[in-house]
């Protein structure tokens, strides 16, 4: 579940996208898995930070949303993939 909390006004005042990315990662417990995805973060975290935190702050519900629908359907192919392993 994500939690709201790492959405908080205070994320939005960050200075940059890095400062904000280290205190919702670290609220959130999260960190890029892969190459692709520290190569992709890497990018975003050096892009101009205003469009991307005003698209964070105008549509934090649907962004919400769509973190947990993504988790869930990890969870589920996690899931999936160790009872099949089990049988």
């Amino acid at each position: 579940m994500v939690s709201r909390a790492a959405w908080s006004s205070d994320s939005y005042n960050s200075i940059n996208l890095h400062q904000w990315w280290t205190t919702s990662a670290a609220r959130l417990g999260s960190a890029p898995r892969t190459d692709e995805q520290r190569s992709e973060l890497a990018i975003l975290l050096t892009s101009e930070p205003r469009p991307v935190l005003q698209v964070m702050r105008d549509q934090t519900t649907a962004l919400t949303l769509r973190t947990r629908i993504v988790a869930d359907a990890v969870r589920a192919a996690r899931t999936g993939a160790a009872e099949g392993l089990a049988s």
